[in-house]
C-alpha cells in the first residue's frame, strides 16, 4: 500500500507541475495574442463574424489556426489551444471573445477625458474618478510631458 500511495503522491505533484506550467504559458502568451489579434483588424465584430461557424461560436481550430499566423508572434499549436480552452473548451463564444480582445483601464487619479489631445484646444467630454474602470474604445491613452495634466 505504501509504493501506491507514494506513487499517487508523486503522481498527483507532477499533475500540479504540469497545470502549473500550462498557467505560466497561458499568462505569458494571453495578453501577447490579444493584442496582435486585435491590431490585425478594424473592427472586433468584424472579426468575430469571419471566425465564427454556423452555431455563432469560433471553433477551436479556427481560432487556433488564427493564433499561430499572428505575425510577429510565434504561437505553437499546443499553445494555442490552450489560450483557446482558457476563453472556452469547444469553441468560443461572442462575449468570451470580445473580453478576450477589450482592453480596459483603471484610473489611478481624478482626470478629465477629452475631445483632442492638446490640453489647450481641447473640451472635456467627462470626468473620470480615481479607480473608475474604463473601457479603450480605439486606441492607448496617450500621456502628455507637462506637469498637471
Amino acid at each position: 500500500m505504501s509504493k501506491a500511495t507514494s506513487a499517487e503522491a508523486k503522481g498527483s505533484k507532477l499533475l500540479a507541475q504540469v497545470r502549473d506550467q500550462c498557467k505560466s504559458i497561458v499568462k505569458t502568451l494571453f495578453g501577447e495574442c490579444s493584442t496582435k489579434l486585435r491590431a490585425s483588424t478594424d473592427s472586433v465584430e468584424k472579426l468575430f463574424e469571419e471566425l465564427a461557424g454556423p452555431d455563432g461560436c469560433i471553433p477551436e481550430a479556427t481560432l487556433c489556426k488564427k493564433l499561430e499566423s499572428l505575425e510577429g508572434l510565434s504561437v505553437k499549436p499546443e499553445h494555442a489551444k490552450l489560450i483557446c480552452h482558457q476563453m472556452g473548451a469547444g469553441g468560443v463564444g461572442k462575449y468570451a471573445f470580445m473580453r478576450f480582445l477589450q482592453r480596459y483601464y483603471s484610473a489611478a487619479r481624478a482626470t478629465v477625458i477629452t475631445d483632442e489631445f492638446d490640453i489647450d484646444s481641447c473640451k472635456i467630454v467627462r470626468k473620470v474618478e480615481t479607480g473608475e474602470i474604463i473601457r479603450d474604445s480605439s486606441r492607448a491613452p496617450r500621456r502628455t510631458r507637462r506637469r498637471g495634466c
